[in-house]
């Protein structure tokens, strides 16, 4: 048996009450998961920005901008 129809035979089991427990701690899992993603690209951009500062590899601000909203607006529209 797949581990998603063991979860599922488990959840069918269950009171409404309880299943709604579920739900809340899948969501929570999932931001927890989401959350660790965002942070790990924003430290990627940060060891980027500062191990190239003021070489030819350095990013203009206005690009830097750019790319930085692009990430956020992307991390908003997932959440």
């Amino acid at each position: 048996m797949m581990q998603q129809e063991l979860i599922l035979d488990k959840i069918n089991t269950l009171s409404p009450p309880r299943i709604s427990e579920v739900i809340d701690f899948i969501d929570f899992l999932s931001e927890r998961e989401n959350s660790r993603h965002k942070a790990e690209r924003f430290s990627s951009i940060a060891e980027y920005a500062m191990a190239n500062a003021g070489s030819q590899f350095d990013l203009d601000v206005s690009l830097e901008r750019a790319g930085i909203d692009s990430f956020l607006a992307i991390d908003e529209a997932k959440s």
